[in-house]
């Protein structure tokens, strides 16, 4: 069977770009499953960075990367 495909449609459509901001829920997941406890601690230790908007925290992607790559030195 012959696959068809859309000629009207550009190529990348529909590609979701990559998020700045990073829930808390998927910081945690992102670190291992870290907790919420020992998540917190890192913000409140300032070894990660966070970011409050619209009532909602959040860990820019730049940071999370940043600190992983620190882990490892």
């Amino acid at each position: 069977m012959r696959s068809v495909q859309s000629k009207s449609a550009p190529q990348g459509e529909g590609l979701t770009p990559p998020r700045l901001l990073i829930p808390v829920g998927d910081a945690k997941h992102l670190l291992g499953d870290i907790s919420t406890a020992t998540l917190y601690r890192l913000f409140q230790r300032g070894e990660l960075p966070s970011v409050h908007v619209a009532g909602r925290r959040f860990v820019r992607a730049a940071d999370l990367s940043r600190y992983v790559a620190e882990l490892a030195e």
